[in-house]
């Protein structure tokens, strides 16, 4: 179940004043029938709502990859405004990611990226070791089926796994490549 707070309390766990919240409430900000926020509902509609309706990345005229806020406003008002409102949607919604993160690392239904790390790295070395003693672990059965040399096939595939592992090793990986990580 989700954490319901009031207000004031949203509004210090988004790290904003108690006028944005009701700002957003205004604009449909879901909220329980006694006025208090439930938070994963909350953070779900910012995310939805807040970020589509003023999209800085849309409005951005700075170029893909650099500072996603618009350029500074030419003298108009009305550019001012719009401005000022992208940079306090961007950063509410950044707020509401940030406290929507916090809350699935507290449940446990997300990890650390340290604890990510350490995982692939602990599962790579065993997958490593699994490739590197295929040929001592299955090569005698093979060759005994084959009807061939067991020394010479288990050579041949301790050189073949070799080649492959550095061939794999040399790829990059999609997080370098500059690919989406899925």
């Amino acid at each position: 179940m989700s954490a319901v707070l009031t207000k004031s309390d949203f509004a210090k766990h988004l790290d904003v004043g108690r006028a944005r919240v009701s700002q957003l409430i205004k604009r449909g900000m879901p909220v329980t029938p006694d006025g208090r926020i439930d938070v994963e509902a909350a953070n779900s509609w910012i995310r939805a709502n807040v970020r589509h309706r003023f999209d800085v990345r849309r409005a951005s005229t700075s170029g893909a990859g650099r500072n996603p806020m618009p350029a500074a406003p030419v003298g108009d008002l009305a550019d001012a405004k719009l401005n000022l409102i992208l940079a306090q949607t961007a950063r509410t919604a950044a707020e509401a990611e940030r406290a929507e993160v916090a809350l699935e690392l507290e449940r446990g239904s997300a990890i650390s990226k340290e604890d990510a790390k350490r995982f692939v790295r602990e599962w790579n070395t065993k997958i490593k070791i699994g490739l590197l003693n295929f040929a001592s672990r299955r090569g005698p059965g093979l060759a005994a089926e084959l009807g061939v040399n067991e020394v010479a096939l288990v050579v041949a595939l301790e050189v073949a796994m070799r080649e492959h592992m550095t061939e794999m090793a040399d790829e990059p990986l999609p997080m370098d490549a500059g690919e989406p990580v899925r």
